[in-house]
């Protein structure tokens, strides 16, 4: 089989044809929303950890996780928390 290549013209080639614009996405559309929950990963990257170590605040319970997903995730609350009572404890 044989196909031909399609010829493809500029907007200024087609003086009869509106130029469309591309749609915006469904993201693009929506306000940017502040992220509330992290995985162990992200955790570990805002505490400057290793993900072991997040590992072992969750087990002493120094962090909380989500109870109903299965990924735990963290909620930026208890990030922040975390954080304070290891400055109070740093000082």
């Amino acid at each position: 089989m044989f196909y031909m290549q399609q010829q493809i013209l500029t907007p200024t080639e087609r003086p009869n044809e509106q130029v469309v614009k591309p749609s915006l996405t469904q993201n693009e559309r929506r306000p940017e929303l502040a992220k509330i929950l992290f995985n162990i990963k992200d955790t570990a990257h805002i505490l400057s950890v290793s993900e072991k170590s997040v590992r072992r605040f969750l087990k002493r319970g120094l962090l909380n996780t989500n109870p109903v997903l299965r990924t735990k995730l963290i909620h930026l609350e208890s990030i922040q928390a975390f954080a304070r009572m290891t400055e109070k404890t740093a000082t």
